[in-house]
């Protein structure tokens, strides 16, 4: 697991040990670790990304395992020490997204979701141009740790679930916006 937010999974340890089953729980600081860490025998499984993020570290490191099952996923909040909501943006606010492209764009449908912007993605190149942008946004790619650090100078930021617990932040009281994941 990538963070320090372990309620989830001392959960799951707890129902493994009523079933004899050894579970040692091992945390990484970023996002790409515990995936080449799988690859390498180090650990036997992870469990914490999504789909998009998933298929793009196999596609780029042509990594050799598959998905098991599937695992919870915490939304992406939108915070912000500067609006309350998204509608008080304005033209030329700055927007901190993660910069790894699965959350990247995870990020950016946020944005296009609440009308704010569109993009497309080239096929052949994989590169992002955004194709409105009615206010001008200043979209700015950070590593998803330093999102939290951000918000001082940035208008808001999409911090992702284990990074906004780990800081103390509560996605339910403390975002301006959480992406909605049904």
């Amino acid at each position: 697991m990538v963070g320090d937010e372990n309620a989830p999974w001392e959960y799951v340890a707890e129902k493994l040990r009523k079933e004899d089953i050894e579970f040692e729980l091992v945390t990484f600081s970023d996002y790409f670790s515990p995936n080449k860490a799988l690859s390498e025998g180090l650990i036997d499984a992870n469990a914490y990304q999504h789909k998009a993020f998933l298929n793009t570290e196999l596609a780029d490191k042509h990594y050799d395992f598959e998905v098991y099952g599937e695992t919870y996923l915490d939304p992406i909040g939108i915070y912000s020490r500067k609006i309350k909501s998204l509608s008080e943006l304005k033209s030329g606010d700055s927007v901190a997204i993660p910069s790894d492209r699965a959350n990247e764009i995870r990020g950016l449908k946020v944005l296009k979701g609440e009308d704010l912007i569109d993009f497309e993605v080239d096929g052949t190149s994989g590169d992002i141009k955004l194709t409105n942008n009615k206010l001008n946004l200043e979209i700015k790619r950070y590593d998803a740790a330093l999102l939290y650090s951000s918000l001082e100078k940035e208008t808001c930021a999409f911090i992702n679930g284990n990074y906004a617990f780990e800081k103390g932040l509560n996605p339910v009281t403390d975002s301006i916006f959480r992406e909605n994941l049904i």
